[in-house]
């Protein structure tokens, strides 16, 4: 490629778009003199960062909590649960609603073949 307009242009097929995207937008920052931090994400969470995570509500979660179905500790009087627990408790959710879909399509095929 000659002479390529931009970074975009330059890694075109090399990097995902939206990656090549982020990475334009941070030397653009960059360019103009403005600081760029990266981080990776908490391994802490909120109980409203969780929540959003798993796409319930808050109280829900709570609930969920309480019922000793997410593990959490305690960071002074706030509730607080690590990413790995909140991850785990997810895969289990997706895991029993495939096993409850699937008794389900067994019980439909049954109920056809009679």
């Amino acid at each position: 490629m000659a002479n390529p307009e931009t970074f975009h242009d330059a890694v075109r097929g090399t990097f995902p778009p939206a990656l090549a995207s982020f990475i334009e937008s941070i030397l653009a920052r960059v360019a103009r003199g403005e600081s760029v931090a990266l981080s990776r994400p908490s391994e802490i969470l909120t109980t409203t960062e969780a929540a959003e995570y798993l796409g319930i509500s808050r109280p829900t979660l709570m609930k969920r909590i309480r019922e000793g179905e997410i593990d959490y500790f305690k960071a002074g009087s706030h509730t607080r649960l690590r990413r790995e627990d909140v991850v785990a408790y997810l895969q289990r959710c997706r895991a029993r609603a495939r096993h409850e879909f699937d008794a389900i399509r067994e019980l439909d095929n049954e109920i056809e073949g009679l």
